[in-house]
């Protein structure tokens, strides 16, 4: 296999036996649409009021968080990811998410083994 990215076709072959549970519907061109898991990690802050206890959450259906600004986040995918040794795979959570205020501070995955995808985020303080 030639070096480069993957187009939309390469990674529906491809991704079929690395993303679990795979949608073919979630390749767009050179992209494959995660989703958020059920637990996430946010740094603690002041307005905590007890930091060691609520850092890490898990998610019910369809349930929201916020991230607070100057706070830092990871986020678990819902989806388990195996990237090969002859590949790359850079994760990036949507422009208009980030264009609110994200710093995606995660980018190249480098994983062997199967496991769930992270993001790591910071909230960037707006003054």
């Amino acid at each position: 296999m030639s070096a480069g990215f993957w187009s939309g076709e390469t990674l529906k072959d491809r991704l079929k036996t690395l993303i679990t549970p795979f949608d073919p519907d979630r390749v767009d061109c050179s992209a494959y649409t995660l989703t958020m898991g059920r637990e996430i990690y946010v740094s603690p802050n002041d307005a905590m009021q007890d930091p060691l206890n609520v850092t890490i959450r898990q998610l019910s259906d369809g349930e929201g968080f916020t991230i607070p600004p100057g706070q830092f986040a990871f986020l678990l995918t819902e989806e388990k990811i195996e990237v090969p040794n002859d590949a790359l795979a850079l994760i990036s959570i949507k422009a208009k998410i980030k264009w609110r205020g994200l710093i995606n501070v995660s980018a190249f995955m480098s994983i062997r083994a199967s496991a769930a995808g992270s993001f790591s985020l910071y909230t960037m303080p707006v003054r």
